[in-house]
């Protein structure tokens, strides 16, 4: 029954149910009948009936997972398959040379990480080896360490003190060095004496030794001017190195600054691009929703993967659309006056029958700008391309906007990456700079040079009283040699941290090996072992790819609509074959009135019979009815599907049926 016939029966049942009604009232008001006579009237019960067209239970439309060359189609048009089955198989020589290669990494990986393990073990071996020898030594400088502590700080001295041979012999070598100090400081003031004339008696004339003396003061005028000359040059080196370690400092500052600022423009410009590859997105989104409605809402087309990114001139051609020609109602046919879709036409004839207003209740279609069909076709081929052009756009901009955020958040990253560079080469510089400092300040320099200038204007102002300056110089420094035997707190806190650092070395000897040795070894495996781990990957990749060169069932079924032959090139996820699950079957109906609709619920049973088979009549349950109606040919449809209880050898996708409740 087709939907032509549906309407009229529609119209016919719902006058009868008025004329019905009208006569039940009349009866009713009439005054010629007694007062207590009533009509009872007759309840009807509701007739439901609907088109629909046989579907298999389950279908898909399968692709290769990958594009290549076919290399083998292992199935046949009607072939029944099972679950899991080889379909299609590609040419998978590349494949297979991408997994033997990801195989021979992962051994090549592997057999790294046992040579480290190996060396590792050598090195811990030769440590271990090497070990009691340094330890050996180490406990010798420590006993060193505490004997020059002990005698710094004067426990050797001290009564009742316990002192080890060691430290005995180092006491008597400080004794000699003090004897010699002490007569030496004795030596220079009997000198001094004698250069200020105060001697145990007058007028001694003057000697070999005295003529030396002139000489000598003359060389420590000449050595007076080359330490000046020395000295000056100290500091002008000392004030340069100054300025360098200021200099590499700055640079430190600036690059730790550059450092932050590298960091939040990373950070701004991954959000700034996240933002915008979502509004383009969505502009791709929507651009992409409207092209596929021009084509569903005028010829009913829903567009596949492949034919989504392909103009409406090529669409066309490949369709074997001609607009004026289908939207032509003299070339609208449909055999045996069965309103279905031809399949062997990309278009949907039921749409264009709405379209071309060929049902009971319009009388024409209406297109875009109120435009009457085929005068409006101009319109319509308008809208195709307006939509192709926004959907296009939406496209580049979208791939455009993607491109630009990764390059702009690589020259984020590539920015903050100089800046780190940036900064730990200014901070190695500092430790540079620094490693090399003198060991005497400017200030110490400045300081020793005004007093070579001053003695050297001592000697040159006072030639006369040279040998009185030579002598108290003598005597200056038994007394600064003396003074130097005798240990200060600085020397005495320095020979203790000698100490502490030589146990801490003995400690750390005697607890077997350096933690920080361990850790060192330990992150070197680590480094291997995620080499390996990353050659995994590969692999599991490369399994991956040779999987895709294979089309396997998804589940068990026939073969239907075979689209490929060896030795084609296809495309990734391109339509290569229709797979049906035949085992059960169920009706789709687009055309259930509203008048019929409100006696259906989903769950109630119903009656099925087939155009193509009178004999069979089936029932089945309604399992959904769709709660949007949608406007056909003057009249609000609903569609909704249903459930055969049964099978039957001769039914075919695409037979018509009627359901009746």
């Amino acid at each position: 029954m087709n939907r032509l016939v549906v309407g009229i029966v529609a119209v016919v049942v719902v006058a009868a149910i008025v004329v019905a009604a009208v006569v039940f009232f009349i009866m009713r008001d009439d005054g010629s009948g007694e007062g207590d006579a009533s009509v009872i009237p007759v309840s009807t019960a509701p007739v439901v009936r609907a088109d629909a067209v046989v579907v298999p239970i389950r279908s898909a439309g399968l692709g290769m997972p990958s594009g290549g060359m076919v290399s083998d189609v292992l199935v046949r048009e009607n072939d029944a398959v099972e679950e899991g089955q080889l379909l299609v198989k590609l040419d998978a020589t590349n494949a297979e040379f991408a997994l033997e290669r990801a195989e021979n990494a992962i051994a090549s990986a592997r057999a790294d990480v046992e040579t480290l393990k190996i060396a590792i073990e050598k090195e811990r071996e030769i440590d271990d080896e090497s070990r009691p020898g340094r330890l050996e030594q180490a406990r010798s400088a420590l006993q060193g360490a505490r004997e020059r502590h002990l005698h710094l700080s004067g426990a050797n001295r001290r009564p009742g003190a316990s002192v080890s041979a060691e430290g005995a012999v180092l006491e008597a070598k400080y004794a000699e060095a003090v004897a010699r100090a002490e007569l030496g400081v004795e030596q220079a003031a009997e000198a001094l004496l004698i250069a200020r004339g105060v001697a145990s008696s007058a007028n001694i004339p003057g000697t070999a030794d005295s003529r030396a003396s002139v000489a000598a003061r003359e060389a420590r005028i000449a050595n007076a001017q080359l330490a000046i000359l020395d000295l000056q040059n100290a500091l002008e080196d000392a004030q340069d190195f100054e300025e360098i370690v200021q200099d590499a400092q700055d640079a430190v500052t600036v690059a730790t600054a550059l450092l932050a600022n590298a960091e939040r423009d990373l950070e701004v410009t991954v959000v700034e691009t996240a933002e915008a590859n979502r509004v383009f997105q969505d502009a791709y989104l929507d651009a992409e929703y409207h092209w596929r409605s021009v084509h569903n809402h005028y010829l009913g087309i829903q567009l596949t993967a492949a034919e989504l990114h392909k103009d409406p001139n090529t669409l066309f051609e490949e369709w074997g659309v001609d607009l004026e020609t289908v939207f032509d109602r003299d070339n609208l046919s449909f055999p045996n006056n069965v309103l279905e879709d031809d399949p062997a036409t990309r278009w949907n004839e039921l749409k264009l029958f709405g379209m071309l207003g060929l049902g009971p209740y319009r009388a024409h279609m209406i297109t875009c700008q109120d435009v009457i069909v085929p005068r409006g076709m101009r319109c319509v081929e308008r809208e195709y391309e307006d939509a192709w052009r926004a959907f296009s756009a939406a496209r580049e901009n979208y791939i455009t906007a993607e491109k630009d955020g990764m390059s702009a958040v690589q020259a984020a990253e590539n920015k903050l990456v100089g800046a780190r560079n940036r900064l730990e080469d200014a901070e190695r510089a500092v430790e540079i700079a620094q490693s090399g400092r003198l060991q005497a300040s400017a200030a110490k320099i400045q300081s020793d040079l005004n007093a070579a200038q001053a003695g050297l204007q001592v000697l040159l102002d006072f030639a006369d009283e040279a040998e009185v300056a030579q002598a108290e110089a003598k005597l200056e420094s038994a007394r600064a040699a003396l003074a130097d035997l005798r240990p200060d707190a600085q020397e005495i806190a320095l020979a203790e941290q000698q100490v502490e650092d030589a146990e801490l070395l003995v400690s750390k000897l005697e607890s077997g090996r350096d933690p920080l040795d361990e850790e060192r070894r330990e992150a070197r495996v680590a480094a291997a072992e995620l080499r390996v781990t990353a050659a995994e990957t590969a692999l599991e990749a490369a399994s991956i790819a040779l999987a895709d060169t294979e089309l396997r069932a998804p589940f068990s079924g026939v073969i239907v609509g075979l689209n490929v032959d060896a030795g084609e090139e296809v495309a990734p996820r391109q339509f290569v074959m229709s797979l049906a699950d035949t085992s059960e079957w169920e009706l789709v109906t687009v055309d259930l009135d509203e008048l019929s609709v409100v006696n259906l619920g989903e769950g109630d049973n119903v009656s099925v019979v087939f155009d193509a088979l009178p004999d069979l009549e089936m029932s089945g349950t309604i399992s959904r009815i769709s709660r949007l109606g949608e406007e056909m040919q003057g009249a609000v449809t609903y569609s909704a599907d249903v459930r055969l209880s049964g099978n039957d050898p001769r039914l075919r996708w695409g037979m018509t049926a009627s359901i009746r409740k």
